[in-house]
């Protein structure tokens, strides 16, 4: 669960996520920098990092 807008905690999935990523905060951790990879047949994973300041996941 994740607070993108400080409205409250909302499922990661239903979350707008631009390419260059999106600090949200995450419940019981803190804030957090999110990017969403959706692969050629179109399965979506998320990667999660604590370092706000890149713009693009690692790997």
């Amino acid at each position: 669960m994740v607070n993108p807008d400080n409205k409250g905690n909302v499922s990661l999935e239903t979350v707008v996520i631009p390419p260059k990523g999106r600090v949200v905060h995450l419940k019981a951790y803190g804030f957090v920098k999110v990017f969403r990879i959706v692969s050629k047949d179109g399965d979506m994973q998320h990667w999660v990092t604590d370092m706000q300041e890149i713009d693009e996941p690692y790997g």
